[in-house]
């Protein structure tokens, strides 16, 4: 009787021995699992985030960054337009007061302005010495559709160029010139509106305080009309 639970006795250690381990084989399995689980979250809250970054940089054209090359496509402008060649400031400020009309009957000047003539005047302006633009631009087109005012720029940088597109509407606010910001695009990577307004804001300051200081000289926009390849401004002359 005494052999016999003792036996018993042997055999309860055993299965307590064999219950114990597989209670401990499976905390570790569920830590092992626990461990990855915690790895692929990490995984997809870093890595994901941090790829989304670097690919968007990448489509930029603005980084270089090994692996990422082909994600740089640069965007395109409506339609490519050049300068005049050869043209003066002096000899487009005349071409441009011939082209104003003054109206007697609601005494406005009516300005037309084509494609060409923005695209010379703001290639001479990033041209010029005291252009206030730090970016190493290239070449700048503006065209025009009924629906927004396209600037395209081809800014270097090493290894090539980086192409800009920015689609704006210009609007009088409180009998100011300003832009609302349609599309803002860097390489091939569009920006969100958010992010593109206030770019806008940043980058397009100094050169709407220059339009603003050289209108101001002459008079007070009161409408901007946008035809197909072509701009009419209409002013009141400023009072002598």
């Amino acid at each position: 009787m005494t052999r016999l639970t003792g036996t018993t006795d042997d055999e309860r250690a055993e299965l307590k021995e064999e219950i114990k381990g597989e209670l401990r084989h499976e905390a570790r399995k569920r830590k092992l699992w626990s461990c990855l689980g915690c790895s692929m979250l990490s995984l997809i809250l870093v890595g994901v985030p941090t790829y989304i970054l670097v690919a968007s940089m990448a489509k930029t054209g603005f980084f270089k960054i090994p692996g990422f090359a082909g994600y740089y496509k640069s965007s395109e402008p409506v339609r490519a337009l050049v300068p005049l060649a050869g043209a003066k400031t002096s000899d487009l400020s005349a071409m441009l007061a011939l082209k104003a009309k003054y109206d007697p009957h609601s005494g406005t000047i009516k300005l037309p302005l084509n494609e060409v003539d923005l695209t010379t005047l703001l290639s001479q302006a990033v041209a010029s010495p005291n252009a206030q633009s730090s970016l190493p631009i290239k070449d700048i087109q503006i065209a025009i559709e009924p629906e927004y005012v396209e600037v395209f720029a081809d800014i270097e940088r090493q290894g090539g160029l980086s192409a800009v597109r920015f689609r704006f509407l210009p609007i009088i606010r409180n009998g100011v010139l300003d832009l609302d910001a349609k599309e803002v695009v860097l390489g091939s990577l569009t920006l969100p509106e958010g992010m593109a307004r206030g770019l806008v804001t940043f980058a397009g300051k100094g050169l709407l305080d220059a339009i603003r200081t050289g209108i101001s000289e002459v008079g007070a926009i009161e409408e901007i009309a946008l035809e197909s390849k072509m701009l009419r401004v209409t002013l009141k002359p400023s009072k002598r």
